[in-house]
């Protein structure tokens, strides 16, 4: 195993400066880059309305993330429309579902999601609400393994894309770190689509989110750091801990 001394953190520079990453910086001696793997463009009005897709003509939106949340809302505020209050949500995770109240009244009546984080487990909770008219938000790309499932448990669902995954990598700068922090399945797939000969070897990859785990796992990398877990919730405390042994094992 690498002696970790250069880490990749696929976020922006932290604006906190009492951020835990810098505190690993000096307690390790490791050098920490900062590169979001993607970024995420608006889709605005005008573009929005070329899919013909009538927000206030259904009474239930499905969110996979919290950029959902943020464009759905951003958008329906430019287009002038007014979500109604009975409007119905339904996300893939708890913590999806607990972004909501940054925009609305936090009802449990109106606001379901997956217990065990599980995409099939919240179409079979949309299953039982057949009077419902979903529309799902997504992004432009990637939203096909979603109506497979739609499919399987013959959910009828529209789309709405409202925002871009952009990856942010060049093929002419490779990842040549020795520990990659990966906070979304939309980061592992830039690295995958972006370096498609990209070898890990030696090198340490930590994720953030089951969904980012199994994404990585599905890539064909190998997952030395999962959070959570029943040890960690937070990455950085994952992080510390594996540097320690790190650098323990390996004094060179």
């Amino acid at each position: 195993m690498l002696k970790v001394k250069t880490i990749l953190i696929s976020q922006p520079y932290p604006s906190d400066p009492h951020s835990p990453y810098f505190d690993l910086e000096k307690k390790y001696g490791v050098k920490i880059d900062f590169n979001q793997l993607i970024r995420i463009d608006p889709i605005h009005a005008q573009e929005y309305r070329t899919q013909k897709v009538d927000i206030p003509s259904h009474t239930a939106i499905v969110f996979n993330s919290r950029h959902g949340i943020d464009h759905f809302f951003r958008l329906c505020k430019e287009m002038r429309i007014e979500v109604s209050s009975d409007m119905k949500y339904f996300c893939t995770t708890e913590k999806i579902a607990h972004y909501l109240q940054k925009y609305i009244t936090y009802r449990k009546r109106k606001v379901f999601f997956a217990p065990d984080s599980n995409f099939e487990t919240l179409v079979a909770l949309m299953k039982k609400k057949e009077e419902e008219k979903f529309l799902m938000v997504t992004s432009d790309v990637n939203a096909e393994k979603y109506w497979s499932v739609f499919e399987q448990y013959e959910v009828l669902v529209d789309r709405a894309v409202m925002y871009r995954t952009v990856k942010n990598l060049s093929p002419d700068k490779p990842i040549t770190h020795d520990m990659i922090v990966v906070y979304t399945p939309s980061g592992v797939r830039a690295i995958k689509e972006t370096f498609p000969d990209f070898e890990q070897g030696e090198r340490a990859l930590a994720t953030l989110g089951e969904a980012t785990a199994r994404a990585a796992e599905e890539a064909g990398f190998r997952v030395d750091i999962a959070v959570p877990s029943p040890q960690y919730t937070s990455i950085s405390a994952a992080m510390d801990d594996f540097l320690h042994e790190n650098h323990k094992r390996i004094r060179h």
